[in-house]
């Protein structure tokens, strides 16, 4: 991995939270799930990974924080 302390990732995901007005617990639940999924390459890791950021995102949804 090109960034090994994901400094990069977290603050990339920090500008997208703040400019989109989203939640602030959103990046720290996103860089858990790219940690989960460290090799998409892994058979069904990409499915899995598009699953659960689905749920995420619904969950977002259905809590109204967007």
């Amino acid at each position: 991995m090109i960034d090994k302390d994901n400094t990069f990732l977290t603050e990339k995901l920090k500008e997208l939270v703040e400019k989109h007005s989203l939640p602030q617990n959103i990046a720290p639940q996103l860089l858990a799930l790219f940690g989960k999924y460290p090799n998409l390459d892994i058979q069904g890791a990409k499915q899995d990974l598009t699953d659960d950021l689905e749920k995420l995102v619904n969950s977002i949804f259905q809590e109204g924080k967007v």
